[in-house]
């Protein structure tokens, strides 16, 4: 009895130790958003809301973001079901990201859980709940591509893992899994490498043991999942292939202007240039990866943070290093390969797939590296308190309050000036105007459309919405709007461009 006793009282602090994990995540995003309140949304989450907007109201049904060929819309249909609730506004459509944000927290630990154990995933959830400010922040953030890009890929890593520690793998099974997968092809290309790493995980690792019937259902299963984007391709075809590929080569849409000659020599241009950054993207890739960790110049005034940031630094520098061990044997025990060796698979795919396709100059693409980086850390923590000692535990506690201490001093918004600015125009009767992307949409959010703006005081590319600046052409007034706080030049540009 006694032994059973101890037993339960294990299990219930774990579960208990879970739960404030959970809550102070759960406090953590709260406060972020209480701080942000009265701030109106970012130029993409406007335009998220806005389809959200149009969903409840039954205006359209959009398959992908406005222009953005490439990213599905579907926490815009859960935007809609928050506006129906709750009413439509910014503090709506963030309490939205900030349920996504807790999704992944419990991903994550059931993630790590599965791969390592009780203990690694209950450290791996508290360092994805109370995450730097950089992660957090995308991890909330409802734009498109990032946010969904986080839960989906670790959804089919969590389902593809469960899927290979079992001996039998049911059709229902497979169907879900590639069910996951098309939907979040659908919705991010930040799912491209974890798709990758399951087609060499399974090349590799059974190479003639697959069941025909489990092709079967994984094709039914993916098709079902990718069928907004079928269905938007016969609507439109290669609209969404080409914007896919622009966006991964940086070409602008007025590349069709050209002639068939001139766009292929400027496609095979911007592969050779996309191959010949590779070496400077491995290069950079430390580097860039800081903000994941919430090291950034802005926080590195301090005597005591600059000393907390090496800390930081090494901590990860450890763990990787720790998790670059295990890749030893790699190679030799593929028959007995399982979650383990399935994110390694999927860091390396990962870094093989941004190294060719991605811009590698912006942190902001490494993002999706927090999800195997958390595990290893966590991973690392529990080995080395197991060996030397339960003091190396208090990691963990100087990584949580290193990284709350980024959230809380980074959270203010620098767009809190827009709803006071839309009363301003409406008060006025100004209803059409010109400005920026990161003005426009946010107004036009705030206003709910009373007042329209197109972004394209500046730059045409950046339209998003063409019946906005159509209605602003037509219109016999306008409004010229530009942040001058927010962008330096904009003041110089406009004078110019006026007189």
């Amino acid at each position: 009895m006694e032994k059973e006793f101890k037993n339960f009282t294990k299990e219930t602090w774990f579960k208990l130790t879970l739960f404030m994990v959970f809550v102070v995540g759960g406090i953590l995003r709260l406060i972020i958003l209480l701080k942000s309140k009265n701030y109106s949304l970012l130029g993409d989450e406007a335009v998220m809301g806005l389809m959200a907007k149009h969903i409840l109201e039954l205006k359209e049904f959009p398959i992908y973001i406005w222009s953005a060929h490439y990213a599905g819309t579907l926490f815009s249909y859960f935007g809609a079901v928050y506006f129906f609730l709750f009413g439509v506004s910014s503090n709506s459509f963030r309490l939205l990201g900030l349920t996504v944000s807790l999704v992944l927290v419990v991903l994550v630990y059931k993630l790590a859980k599965k791969i390592y154990g009780y203990n690694t995933g209950l450290i791996a959830a508290a360092l994805i709940a109370v995450p730097a400010y950089y992660i957090l922040s995308f991890s909330e953030l409802i734009v498109g591509v990032y946010s969904e890009g986080l839960v989906f890929t670790t959804l089919i890593l969590l389902l593809f893992c469960k899927r290979i520690s079992e001996k039998k793998i049911s059709d229902k099974e497979v169907f879900l899994l590639s069910l996951t997968v098309g939907v979040g092809l659908w919705l991010s290309p930040f799912v491209l490498p974890v798709v990758m790493a399951m087609g060499v995980f399974l090349l590799l690792r059974f190479p003639k043991n697959l069941n025909r019937s489990i092709y079967l259902y994984a094709g039914v299963g993916f098709l079902v999942g990718y069928l907004p984007v079928i269905i938007y391709s016969i609507q439109y075809p290669t609209a969404s292939a080409f914007r896919m590929g622009a966006r991964m080569l940086d070409i602008e849409r007025d590349i069709l202007l050209l002639s068939r000659q001139e766009i292929f020599l400027t496609i095979i241009k911007q592969v050779l240039h996309r191959v010949a950054l590779v070496p400077e993207f491995i290069i950079n890739m430390p580097r860039l990866s800081l903000p994941l960790l919430g090291v950034e110049k802005s926080y590195l005034s301090g005597t005591v943070f600059k000393i907390a940031s090496f800390g930081i630094m090494a901590i990860y520098i450890s763990a990787i290093l720790y998790a670059i061990n295990f890749c030893k044997a790699f190679i030799k025990k593929i028959k007995s390969w399982s979650g383990v060796e399935f994110l390694i698979i999927y860091v390396i795919c990962f870094t093989i797939f941004y190294s060719f396709f991605v811009d590698g100059q912006k942190s902001r693409y490494l993002v999706p590296l927090i999800i195997p980086i958390v595990i290893f850390l966590a991973k690392f923590i529990v080995d080395i308190a197991k060996k030397y000692g339960k003091v190396f535990l208090l990691i963990v506690p100087f990584v949580l309050v290193y990284n709350l201490f980024t959230c809380l001093v980074s959270a203010d918004n620098p767009v809190k000036e827009y709803g006071a600015l839309t009363e301003f125009l409406i008060e006025k009767k100004i209803f059409y105007g010109y400005s920026d992307y990161w003005v426009a949409y946010p107004v036009v959010f705030e206003s709910k459309e009373k007042v329209i703006v197109s972004p394209t005081l500046f730059t045409a590319t950046y339209d998003r919405r063409f019946e906005y600046t159509e209605k602003v052409r037509r219109a016999e007034y306008v409004a010229y709007i530009f942040d001058a706080n927010r962008h330096g030049e904009s003041e110089k540009k406009f004078k110019k461009k006026i007189f």
